[in-house]
């Protein structure tokens, strides 16, 4: 079986829709999670929908932030069950084999990881390209950047070994940081499949399209800090 895990914070509707559905439809065996808070904007709706819900504790929560998101992914990885995990933001969606197409990949080259090519698209979901990845080099991923996406398919047994992500350290960067600790601690698992597999939504209300010289210049900061690690 392989899990699912949607993150949303009132994300819009119909985006969140189109997410859910994209995974659903697949013909495999699966769980598909939510993670939300009990106030979000799209709780009604979700519960028309064969997922389970992972609902956060208000008085914990950061709010709508990066120390928001992965708090409730680091909640949600409690309730992953299957043999495989993904990850998909609620603004983004999957095409109808990247769950079977992940999986295969792995089993085939005897990896525990799968990160996949994507198509970017626009606010309507129309194609505008194709992001395009190295296979997997681990001095190429300490200084070209993180190209393993945060949706790549991972082996449930490393998730639960390597979590939680280290976001209170790290922020923006706790999922480079995790696949780098990944790779200090297991060697090259990571498999790169050239076939696009997923669509990341490109819209202006993103976080990152609205950063503050400020915000840039502590995230540049917290990225000099991660990438301050013995070289293995």
């Amino acid at each position: 079986m392989i899990s699912i895990l949607i993150n949303t914070f009132n994300d819009q509707s119909d985006w969140l829709k189109q997410t859910i559905k994209s995974y659903i439809q697949q013909d495999i065996e699966k769980q598909v999670l939510i993670c939300c808070l009990p106030s979000d904007s799209n709780i009604e709706m979700l519960k028309n929908y064969p997922i389970e819900l992972v609902l956060c504790n208000e008085n914990e929560h950061p709010g709508k932030s990066i120390e928001g998101v992965y708090y409730q992914i680091n909640k949600a990885i409690e309730k992953v069950k299957g043999d495989w995990f993904c990850l998909m933001s609620g603004n983004d969606f999957s095409d109808a084999t990247k769950l079977f197409t992940e999986r295969e990949c792995c089993q085939d080259k005897n990896k525990l990881i799968c990160y996949s090519d994507f198509f970017e698209v626009d606010e309507w979901g129309n194609i505008k390209g194709v992001r395009k990845f190295p296979p997997y080099d681990y001095e190429k991923h300490l200084t070209l950047g993180n190209f393993v996406s945060d949706a790549a398919m991972i082996h449930t047994s490393l998730l639960k070994k390597y979590a939680p992500f280290r976001v209170e350290e790290f922020g923006n960067y706790a999922h480079w940081d995790f696949w780098l600790r990944i790779y200090e601690g297991e060697g090259n698992v990571f498999h790169h499949n050239q076939l696009p597999t997923w669509f990341y939504r490109q819209h202006k209300s993103a976080s990152h399209m609205n950063r503050t010289p400020e915000e840039k210049e502590k995230l540049q900061l917290l990225k000099e800090k991660m990438l301050c690690r013995e070289k293995k």
